[in-house]
Order: C-alpha cells, then structure tokens, then sequence
C-alpha cells in the first residue's frame, strides 16, 4: 500500500485463503460525525504498472551496429562475453531490436544486464517482461540473477534444439506442462517475483507455466539481473533477437540506492558529539529522495582498528540522516562510511579525533 507515493506497507498477508478481491467499500465508521470526504479517479487495474528499473527497448540504438555496455541508465547490457555477437537490427522497419550471435561451439556466452545504479531488490515484487525470437531451435538460455557480480540464479531456463525447454532454480528442476517452442516465432517470457514470499511465477504469452514456485535462494541476497546467451553446446550459427527488455520493481522508489556525505566534520573530541554534526543523503534509483524513516548507519571506514563508535544509527527526514550524538571513543584520525541498505558511501575527509584537555585547575594549585 502507497499513499502519495510513499510506502505504508509491504508483502502483509491479508489472511484470506477461501476467495479473491472483487469489491471495495466507501463509507463512514459507527461513531462519524457526518463530515463528507470527497473520491476521485478511482479505478481498478488486473495488473499492477510496476516502476521500471531497466528499460531497453532498442528503439534509440543505431540499426546496424553492436549495443554499447553502458548499464541501465542507456538500456544497455552491463558486460558481454567474448565471442557473442551482437548487432541492431530492424526487420520490421520502425522496430529496432537485439540480435545476438554464436560464433563457435564448445563456450557458454551470454550478455548479462544489471538494474539501474546494480540495484538488488529484497522486497516486494520484481517483474521481468522480454520478447524473445530463435533463428532456429538450438541451445539457448536465460538466467535471473542476484545484482552484478553475485552467482547465485533464481531461475535458469533452458531452450534446446530438440524444441522442448527447462527451469531449474536453487530447489532443482521445475515440473513444467509440455511446451514447445518453434524458430521464427516471437514468445513473451514473463516472471515475476515475490521476493518476500521467495516465489515466483512463469509465463510465456499467455500460458502459465510455474506458479508460486519457491526458488530456493538462501544466500540472503535479492533478485538483481538477467542474462541472455547459449550454451556450451550450442552452434555456432545459433542466434536470437530481444525486444521490449523491461524489469519492473513495486518497491524500488522505498530502496535506497545511492548515499551523500552532506555534511562531514573534520575534527571532535573523544567521547563528545562531532561538530559539525555529519550529514548523509539519500536517494533511489530514480534519483528521488528517499521517504522519511529510512534507518541509516554511518560506521568507520578507517582508524584505530578497536575503535567503537555510538551514535551511528539515524532515520532519514526530507531525504536526509542527520546524526547529532555520533561520537567515537578513541583518539585518532578516521574516515567513515554510510550504509543504507545494501548502498554505501566512503568519506573523504580525514577527522581529527582528540583526546579532550585538561580542565582549568583540575589538579588544584600547585
């Protein structure tokens, strides 16, 4: 549930396990006073318009020549393996999409896209949309991963040149109804994640192949990337095209992405609150403040190795932790580091931290 563009909650279980939604009520509780309240643009939508963290549709790259690695933010892949292809291509003129080629057998090659700023997502739902069209039925694959450089795949399918396809994940093999795919045919390939129930769903057009099926990921890491490629015994004039590349995230506006010492001291006292108190920012992946209430911890990037700090826990306002009782207890010069979630930000400022003074007179005359 969002309210103004802020999240109230995510992934509650409502309870209800005998039927489905199909009704909302508007009205006043027992004890009203009368006062009306006003509704507007009430609509109900069967599908959930989720906020896109990667976007490629092709329609902007140059038909002829390869695709760029510039991540995300171009709606470019993130790396592309040796020896895969990949041009731009426009058979249908006005609809530029991604080719990709096998140039010989015997490697698995793939090009890996990640989520704008190598956002991982832990929360709530994540879907991946992408139309794909074999040249022929040989040996492909796509694979949902954690964020840029993390292994672990919350879905592996497989499409071989015997027609028939596969979807293994961390809990085995999937049990799939009989599906066939035929070269030439463009299919939509649709799975979306709960992340916080650990399941997803599976479709290809129209047709549900898994649902709700656990993937059995532990690595306590979130769902982060997508690849495209063949397998080692694929052939070498194996090819495919992508189109219409979209990921989707509900709680990508509430993840915080990107962090800013706003306001960094550059000396304090041992046990006294450094001044000028540190300031952290916070942003998403869209580059939008990030709500109140985000918990962010700054901790010591560098310094006396046994060092302790207090303080170092802060909620963001407007977009920003700000953390007035931070304090360390050692003397030394430090640099620290601020976490939100699984974003992190290094100072650059060195901080003189010293030992406090003697007191006026605090031996008495001597």
């Amino acid at each position: 549930m969002t309210v103004n563009g802020l999240s109230v909650f995510s992934g509650r279980s409502h309870g209800i396990t005998d039927r489905g939604v199909g009704r909302i009520l508007t009205g006043y509780a027992s004890g009203n006073t009368g006062n009306p309240f006003d509704l507007d643009d009430f609509t109900v939508n069967g599908s959930l318009p989720l906020p896109l963290v990667l976007d490629a549709d092709f329609d902007d790259k140059p038909v002829g020549q390869p695709i760029g690695t510039g991540g995300a933010e171009v709606g470019e892949p993130a790396t592309i393996n040796d020896g895969l292809v990949t041009t731009i291509i426009d058979p249908a003129v006005g609809n530029p999409i991604l080719r990709l080629q096998n140039t010989s057998m015997g490697l698995a090659r793939a090009v890996r896209w990640g989520l704008l700023d190598n956002l991982e997502v832990e929360t709530g739902l994540i879907a991946f949309d992408v139309d794909v069209e074999f040249a022929m039925r040989d040996n492909y694959q796509v694979v949902i991963r954690e964020a840029m450089g993390f292994a672990s795949s919350f879905a592996t399918f497989r499409f071989f040149n015997a027609g028939n396809i596969t979807l293994t994940d961390a809990n085995g093999v999937a049990s799939l109804p009989p599906f066939i795919y035929n070269a030439g045919q463009t299919y939509r390939l649709r799975l979306i994640y709960d992340v916080d129930a650990g399941t997803y769903s599976v479709f290809i057009d129209d047709t549900e192949l898994v649902a709700d099926r656990a993937h059995g990921v532990s690595t306590g890491r979130g769902v982060g990337s997508i690849t495209f490629g063949f397998l080692s015994t694929a052939s070498a004039a194996a090819e495919f095209t992508i189109d219409a590349l979209q990921v989707g995230a509900a709680d990508a506006p509430i993840i915080p992405s990107q962090l800013a010492f706003l306001v960094e001291p550059t000396s304090g006292f041992v046990n006294r609150p450094l001044m000028p108190a540190v300031e952290v920012g916070v942003v998403n992946v869209f580059d939008e403040v990030i709500g109140d209430g985000t918990m962010v911890e700054v901790g010591i990037e560098s310094g006396p190795g046994v060092a302790m700090l207090s303080g170092e826990f802060e909620p963001t306002v407007a977009g920003a932790a700000r953390f007035d009782s931070l304090q360390v207890d050692l003397p030394g010069v430090y640099r620290l580091q601020a976490r939100a979630g699984r974003a992190t930000v290094d100072s650059f400022v060195d901080i003189l931290v010293m030992s406090l003074p003697d007191p006026i007179f605090g031996d008495g005359f001597e």
